[in-house]
């Protein structure tokens, strides 16, 4: 089996839609806070501060998140795909690449929790600029991934 189309026409390989999806999430984060650092005229080095970054945060969490959720066939790419694995034993195409997108949304997870002022909130739930339903979904898709790798003795936070 294949895991790109055997179409003899412009159709790219199957796994490009997904792989742009994760790799999109992470051109979305770098331009959000691209126009941070613009709009506060920040030095290139300066680290912005939370909860200025919430929303960029958030929003690649929830990319992420919703990444995660794609695991039907779109007919862009061979059902092998979907249903087996790149080598025996292994992960699916599929499956790796909701791998990497939860990889890619750990370290933002940490923010996207935090709780800096001790009020017992999540900082970026705080933020006005942050879209609040984008902030649930975020801060549940977070607890999950990091009580798992909590469980698993891996601490990111």
């Amino acid at each position: 089996d294949s895991y790109f189309s055997t179409e003899e026409d412009d159709i790219e390989p199957c796994p490009a839609t997904p792989c742009d999806d994760v790799d999109g999430i992470c051109e979305q984060h770098d331009r959000c806070l691209g126009q941070i650092v613009l709009e506060d005229q920040l030095e290139p080095c300066e680290r912005i501060p939370i909860p200025r970054r919430c929303n960029c945060e958030v929003e690649l969490v929830f990319s992420s998140a919703m990444t995660t959720q794609t695991s039907e066939a779109t007919g862009l790419c061979d059902p092998a795909f979907y249903e087996e694995p790149l080598f025996p034993g292994f992960l699916t195409g599929i499956e790796l690449l909701q791998h990497e997108a939860i990889l890619i949304a750990a370290p933002s997870c940490c923010e996207v929790v935090a709780d800096n002022d001790g009020n017992g909130m999540a900082d970026c739930g705080e933020d006005a600029d942050t879209n609040q339903e984008h902030f649930q979904v975020a801060f549940g898709f977070c607890q999950q991934i990091l009580a798992g790798f909590e469980a698993s003795n891996i601490f990111i936070c």
